[in-house]
């Protein structure tokens, strides 16, 4: 499932803007990746199912607000797409 979720388009993006912070809320992600509101909503709600990415919820004044970070495996995960295009090179060869 993880592999799946992986190959999915703009996850690695959103990855990528999270390995960059330590943690991000919505908005900021919204703004770096691009992505409309439904797409990133999907996509991170699939990375927190898979356990890739946490959802912390902190109060700030009368407001919840949502971050978002990496967990140990999403950083890990990350390498795949390493991996990958070391395959395509070989593959190329």
């Amino acid at each position: 499932m993880i592999l799946k979720t992986l190959s999915k388009s703009n996850v690695k993006e959103v990855l990528e803007v999270l390995k960059e912070h330590e943690k991000t809320h919505f908005a900021n992600l919204k703004k770096e990746t691009g992505l409309p509101s439904s797409n990133l909503t999907r996509i991170l709600k699939e990375l927190v199912d898979t356990g890739l990415v946490e959802n912390e919820r902190e109060l700030q004044g009368r407001m919840e607000i949502s971050f978002y970070l990496l967990t140990e495996a999403g950083l890990e995960s990350l390498n795949v797409y390493d991996f990958e295009k070391k395959i395509e090179k070989l593959i190329k060869k």
